[in-house]
């Protein structure tokens, strides 16, 4: 387990220091979110820790992990349709098309 501290504060510091970079080529390629970045941090930090696992190169790592949990955000949003009255549907302020 102490291993694994040692590896994820590692990447830790690695994010600290390369996130201005990250964001730079993320606004390059996708719309870029704040939020989504510190999740994919946040996930990949907690799976080096808890799982132990082992990443030779964290810039493609994290770009594509970032790529994948933006795509499916899109996804999971455009199922998303707005009521605006949603008194109606019982204080439903969305809900799924299929």
């Amino acid at each position: 387990m102490n291993e694994n501290r040692i590896n994820a504060d590692a990447f830790a510091c690695w994010y600290v220091k390369n996130k201005p970079y990250l964001r730079n080529i993320l606004m390059r390629t996708y719309t870029f979110d704040e939020d989504i970045l510190s999740n994919v941090f946040f996930s990949i930090y907690s799976r080096i820790l808890n799982e132990g696992i082992s990443i030779k190169d964290y810039t493609p790592y994290m770009l594509r992990a970032f790529k994948y949990r933006y795509l499916t955000y899109r996804k999971k949003a455009s199922r998303l349709v707005l009521v605006e009255d949603y008194n109606q549907l019982q204080n439903s302020y969305y809900y799924e098309s299929y």
